[in-house]
């Protein structure tokens, strides 16, 4: 009997699920729809930066196959950092993945429906943020036709069809379903 790939996906909130019940996230969606053994290491409130810090005990320490890497709308709506510095940081983890042979997974980061964000979530300059995810993104494609041992699922841009938010950042349950669905025929 062989063993299920094992898959790795960490992020912030919304790989985390907040505000919805962890098995509704669409890590667990996938863990339950597809061939891979699927961990969840979503942290609310994470920045690339803290995932960094996190990623040998994380992602390392459980030798998956594939590493799903989510990040981006928590430094930008913060300000804490700017694209370019983001990307370096997860081309950091993507190095630390390719020395353990771990395959990385890019997902850009959603864009987020700032007038909504900026009444039910909390204050900030969304429209900066927005334009950063955007210019990330960009960096995240650019990254991966650079090195073709990454993949990229676009995710901002398939999520513009669905563009469904509890706050304006997150994902309602169906969006959850909807990221799912998106990832699971993309999967290696």
């Amino acid at each position: 009997m062989s063993k299920k790939p094992l898959l790795v996906c960490i992020g912030n909130s919304i790989v985390n699920g907040f505000p919805h019940r962890r098995s509704q996230c669409f890590a667990s969606l996938l863990r339950e729809s597809t061939d891979y053994d699927v961990i969840n290491k979503g942290v609310n409130g994470d920045t690339a930066m803290g995932m960094k810090y996190r990623f040998a005990q994380d992602v390392l320490s459980k030798n998956p196959d594939y590493v799903m890497i989510l990040t981006g709308s928590n430094d930008f709506i913060s300000g804490l950092v700017g694209p370019e510095r983001c990307m370096d940081i997860v081309a950091e983890m993507c190095e630390m993945s390719r020395e353990k042979n771990i395959k990385p997974i890019l997902l850009t980061p959603i864009l987020c429906d700032g007038e909504r964000a900026m009444t039910e979530w909390i204050p900030a300059d969304y429209v900066t943020a927005i334009d950063h995810l955007r210019t990330f993104s960009d960096l995240l494609k650019d990254y991966v036709k650079e090195h073709d041992d990454c993949l990229l699922f676009d995710l901002q841009e398939a999520y513009l069809d669905f563009d469904d938010f509890v706050d304006g950042i997150h994902p309602t349950v169906e969006g959850h379903q909807f990221i799912a669905d998106f990832i699971r025929p993309l999967l290696p």
